[in-house]
Parts: C-alpha cells; structure tokens; sequence
C-alpha cells in the first residue's frame, strides 16, 4: 500500500497563490507516494470544470483540484485563463502553484504534436517530484480538448492518470434555451466547424452541434443557408457566462471563440 507523507518539494517556477513567480524555484506541500520500486510520483489529474457557470461545475472537480498542489491552467494568446476563473470561484488557489501552459492552436499536426509533447514534459517534471497535479479543462474533456492528448503522453511515460467528466458546453446551452436536443429516434450529431466532412453532415436529419467554429464561422453560416436551416439554427455565445448571448437563426453578428451552433431539422421533440 501507498505510505504517504508531507514534504516539502522544489517546483519548477509559475504562478503562486495568485502572483506570478519571480523566476526562483518555490517550496509546496505535497502529498508523496512510494511505488513499490522505491520512486516516488504523483498522480496527473484531468479536470473538467464545466462551460462557464460555476454552479456546473462537479463535486468530483473540486475535490480533486482541493488535493493537488500544482494547477495547470491552458492560456490563451491574451492571458485569458478561463477554466481557472471557474474554478477559482469554487476552490480556494491560494496554497496552490498554478502554471499557465500556452498550447499551439494549430492545424499543422507536426508542430501541435511537438507542443504537445513540451507541456507534457512540464507537467512530468511535477510529477517525478512528486506533486499531484490537476489540468483544468473548460467543458468536457473527452471532447475536443488539448488535455486529451496531453494526458495520452503522461500515460505512456509511466504516471497514473485520472479523468473527471464535466458539463458539456451543448448540454449546457440546451439546458439553457430550456430545449431537448434529442429525442425518440433522433441523431444528434457533434462536429467542430473546420471539419472538411461538415457539408455531408447537413443532410443529416436531427440535431447537429456544431463546435470550435472560430475563424470558419462565416463558412458555417453560408452552408447553414445553403441547405435552408437558418429558421432552425440557434447560436450560443459564451454560455453561462456574463458576456452570454444567444442568437436566433443566421445573421452577419461576429460571434466570439466561445460560440457554439445547434440546428434542430425536426421539430418531433417540441410535442414529445
């Protein structure tokens, strides 16, 4: 069995109960663990933290990120770390080493691949000290998320891995609009925006869930049009959040990264 122990371990420099760090190592209390071989490794968790609202987000979550020192947070281009601002709300950082990671956002798979392969190895750092550590992930993990990939490459080195589901942003935003988006018979169908198969996934009749449109937002919309589905077609912005919007049908407003599409072509489940 696992004899755990308090101690004091060096970690790599990051952010530090709510500053960034100075560039000098900084000591944290850490939970240790000795493998039968004698090696001492923490355990890498994947959290997810839900959409937006902090109410989303699961006991499970918050007990797991409560245990573990290091935080590892995705960073966007602008600093923005919105997993952490939904955390934060539930759990208190302020012991806590967070480290924001910027991943590549890229559709050049050999340099995604290479970033991936660099923030693995920081978070690997942290774990053959022997820190347990949490990487906080918006939504759910199991769909489209860097974490994924990331977690993928912590197992293959020989670290225990764990994953904590989340509240998906579509479930999220059908709850919201207070619409089921399935029922009976129905397909639902998931895609990201940029997927070159979307244009064969209009004929499909049912829901679709159209996701991580960004920069192709407008080539989703024209198809949207194209296939006459416009009437049928809600978009959601930053769901949960302060900055929330919702859109009814197909205009030419700028929609945010955050943004998601559902478009209904049955109207079976308004009578179920």
């Amino acid at each position: 069995s696992d004899e755990k122990d308090r101690t004091a371990c060096s970690a790599p420099a990051g952010r530090y109960g709510g500053s960034y760090g100075s560039g000098v190592q900084q000591s944290v209390w850490s939970v240790r663990r000795n493998s039968v071989s004698g090696n001492i490794k923490g355990i890498f968790y994947g959290v997810s933290t839900g959409p937006g609202d902090p109410e989303l987000i699961t006991v499970k979550a918050v007990n797991t990120i409560k245990k573990c020192s290091i935080i590892i947070v995705p960073q966007t281009k602008n600093e923005n770390m919105l997993a952490l601002s939904i955390a934060q709300k539930s759990v208190d950082m302020t012991d806590k080493l967070i480290v924001p990671i910027k991943f590549l956002m890229s559709h050049d798979i050999e340099k995604t691949q290479e970033n991936h392969k660099r923030s693995a190895e920081t978070i690997m750092e942290y774990l053959r000290q022997g820190h347990d550590v949490a990487m906080l992930n918006i939504g759910d993990i199991s769909i489209y998320s860097t974490c994924s990939y990331i977690l993928n490459i912590i197992e293959k080195n020989g670290f225990e891995t764990e994953v904590c589901a989340g509240v998906p942003s579509f479930c999220a935003a059908a709850a919201r609009l207070k619409k089921p988006l399935v029922s009976r018979k129905e397909v639902l169908v998931v895609a990201p925006g940029y997927t070159d198969e979307l244009e064969s996934l209009m004929s499909v009749n049912g829901t679709k869930v159209i996701m991580k449109s960004g920069k192709h937002m407008n080539r989703v919309k024209k198809l949207v049009e194209k296939y006459g589905m416009s009437d049928n077609t809600i978009i959601m912005e930053s769901c949960g959040l302060e900055n929330e919007r919702i859109h009814y049908g197909i205009d030419e407003t700028e929609n945010g990264y955050f943004s998601l599409m559902i478009i209904k072509t049955s109207e079976e489940n308004d009578n179920a």
